[in-house]
């Protein structure tokens, strides 16, 4: 293998290492924005529990 295989290979092995840090980041953001969303919807389901007792509550008492 000449000199211009062996820059070939480093070339090739630094465009692998690029790419590998661009999915793990696409990765890691794809994960952080999941979880983001996931808090707001168990949020959401939180607030939606809240409201539904309230409702049950006033037509207990609008139905005594």
């Amino acid at each position: 293998m000449g000199e211009a295989g062996v820059e070939e290979l480093v070339d090739f092995e630094a465009e692998l290492g690029e790419r590998q840090n661009e999915i793990l980041f696409k990765i890691t953001t794809e994960i952080e924005d999941t979880k983001d969303a996931l808090n707001q919807v168990e949020q959401l389901a939180q607030r939606l529990k809240k409201h539904l007792e309230r409702l049950k509550k006033l037509h207990q008492t609008l139905s005594s």
